[in-house]
C-alpha cells in the first residue's frame, strides 16, 4: 500500500516538472538556406571529446563563419569565381578572432558548366578543398627554434574521405553541403558529420 502511494506521488511529481518544463524550439541546421544572409555563412557540425560528471565522451559542435572583415571593399574576396581560371573561393571569419576562419575552393571548376545539384567525385582533377584555420599552433623549426604557424585543418574531395555537393546557384547565391574528415599538420581528425554554405557568387 505504501509502496503503491509513493510511486503515485513520483508519477505526479514528473507530471508536474515535465509541465512547468520550458519549451525550447531548435532551429534545424540547415535553417540557412530558407532566408537569404547578408554576408553568407559557412555552417558545420562536428563532434569533440568532453568530460561530463567525471565521464568521459562526445559532443556536437556547431561552428558558423558569417564575417567579411572590416573592409567592406574586399568584399568580393570572400566569395568569387573566376571561369577564366578556373577556380571558386568562399571564405568567411570569425569576426571576434580572424585567424579562426574557413575556406573552401573549388579547383578546376567553371560553375558556369556545372549541371546542378553537382556532387564532386573522387579522384577527379576538378575538386572542392576545406580548409578550417582554428588559429595557431607552437612547432619547432628546422633550427630548433619555437615558432607559431596556423593550426589548419584540411581536406579535399579528391580523396574518398571528404564529399561536397553544390545543389544549387540562384541570383549567383551559391548553396551546397559538405562532409567528411579533415585533418591538421600534426594528424589530428575532425569529422565534420553536416556542413553547408550559402554564399553569393561574383565573377572576377
Amino acid at each position: 500500500m505504501k509502496r503503491g502511494f509513493n510511486l503515485s506521488i513520483l508519477f505526479v511529481g514528473l507530471i508536474a516538472l515535465n509541465g512547468c518544463k520550458k519549451d525550447t524550439v531548435e532551429i534545424p541546421f540547415d535553417d540557412v538556406f530558407y532566408k537569404p544572409y547578408a554576408t553568407g555563412i559557412i555552417k558545420f557540425q562536428y563532434q569533440i571529446p568532453t568530460i561530463v560528471f567525471g565521464n568521459s565522451t562526445i559532443k556536437d559542435t556547431t561552428v558558423n563563419f558569417t564575417s567579411i572583415g572590416d573592409n567592406l571593399s574586399e568584399k568580393d574576396d570572400y566569395g568569387y569565381s573566376k571561369p577564366s581560371t578556373p577556380w571558386v573561393q568562399l571564405h568567411r571569419l570569425n569576426p571576434k578572432d580572424f585567424q579562426n576562419r574557413i575556406f573552401i575552393f573549388f579547383v578546376g571548376t567553371n560553375l558556369n558548366s556545372l549541371t546542378l545539384p553537382y556532387k564532386f567525385k573522387a579522384g577527379d582533377i576538378q575538386n572542392a578543398q576545406i580548409n578550417y584555420v582554428i588559429g595557431l599552433r607552437p612547432f619547432y623549426d628546422t633550427n630548433g627554434n619555437l615558432v607559431y604557424g596556423t593550426n589548419t585543418y584540411a581536406a579535399t574531395t579528391y580523396l574518398d574521405n571528404f564529399e561536397l555537393t553544390v545543389l544549387s546557384r540562384v541570383n549567383n547565391r551559391l548553396q551546397g553541403i559538405f562532409s567528411g574528415l579533415i585533418k591538421n599538420q600534426d594528424g589530428l581528425i575532425i569529422n565534420i558529420k553536416k556542413g553547408l554554405f550559402d554564399i553569393e557568387i561574383v565573377d572576377k
